[in-house]
C-alpha cells in the first residue's frame, strides 16, 4: 500500500500540533486497516480564505450508509473481528472527531463506489496569489480522477467547477437555516462577478476566469459550491 500527499509546499495550518498529529495517524491507521491491499491512500490538502480541508481517500469495500452513520461513535467497530485481532477498541475516530470539533472543524465521512472518503475543515488562516493558483490546479487535476464538493469563497477556484451550487445561512424566529440552491449560466456569471469584487472589473474577471476553468477535452468537472 502506498501513501500520495497532495498539498502545497508552503502551506500553514495553526493548530494544536500534538492532538492534530493524532487526528492523521487515527484517519490514516483507519485508511490502511480498512483499504484493499496494494492500493493507495490519497491525501489531499486545500485552503481557501477561511478554512483548510483535507482529504483521506483510501479504496477498500463500501461502507453502508447505516453502519457509515455510526463509525464516529466511541467503541463502534466496522469489523469487530478486525478491530480486536488489531487491538482497535472503536475509540479513534470518536477522540479525531473531538479534536477537530474543538479546532471548530468538522469531520465526517463518505464511502461509495468503493472509495471511502475522510474530510475535514479547519478554519484558518487564508491564501492567495500564486499559492491560491496551485491549490487551484491541485484541484483540478483531482477532479479529473474522482467528483469533488468544494465550497469557497474564491472565483479562481469556483469557476474551475462543473456545476455550481449557493449555500446560504438564515435566521428565522431565532433559528438557522441552510440552503443550497443550484444556479444556471446566467446565474453562475454574476455570483462569480459578485465573488470577484462587482462592478465592471469583476464582471470582466468572472468572464476570464469561466473561460480559463473549461477542461481542455470542453468539459467542466467537478461540484463547487459558493
Amino acid at each position: 500500500m502506498t501513501c500520495r500527499l497532495h498539498a502545497a509546499p508552503d502551506m500553514m495550518l495553526r493548530c494544536d500540533a500534538n492532538k492534530m498529529q493524532r487526528v492523521f495517524d487515527n484517519l490514516l491507521r483507519n485508511a490502511v486497516f480498512y483499504g484493499d491491499e496494494n492500493s493507495a491512500i490519497d491525501i489531499t490538502a486545500t485552503q481557501d480564505d477561511a478554512s483548510t480541508a483535507i482529504q483521506f481517500v483510501n479504496r477498500g469495500e463500501t461502507i453502508p450508509e447505516d453502519r457509515l452513520v455510526r463509525i464516529f461513535e466511541q467503541f463502534y467497530r466496522l469489523d469487530a473481528a478486525r478491530g480486536t485481532n488489531h487491538g482497535g477498541a472503536g475509540l479513534g475516530l470518536a477522540i479525531a472527531k473531538e479534536i477537530v470539533e474543538r479546532h471548530a472543524g468538522q469531520l465526517s465521512a463518505q464511502s461509495e463506489n468503493e472509495q471511502t472518503t475522510l474530510i475535514f475543515d479547519e478554519v484558518d488562516a487564508g491564501v492567495g496569489g500564486l499559492t491560491l493558483n496551485r491549490v487551484a490546479d491541485r484541484l483540478d487535476d483531482l477532479s479529473r480522477r474522482r467528483q469533488l464538493l468544494l465550497i469557497t469563497h474564491w472565483p479562481q477556484l469556483a469557476s474551475r467547477a462543473g456545476r455550481h451550487f449557493h449555500v446560504a445561512k438564515h435566521v428565522r424566529d431565532g433559528e438557522t437555516y441552510t440552503t443550497c440552491r443550484a444556479l444556471d449560466s446566467p446565474e453562475v456569471r454574476e455570483e462569480l462577478t459578485r465573488m470577484a469584487g462587482g462592478g465592471p472589473q469583476g464582471e470582466a474577471l468572472a468572464r476570464e476566469l469561466i473561460g480559463a476553468g473549461t477542461h481542455p477535452s470542453g468539459d467542466r468537472r467537478g461540484d463547487r459550491g459558493e
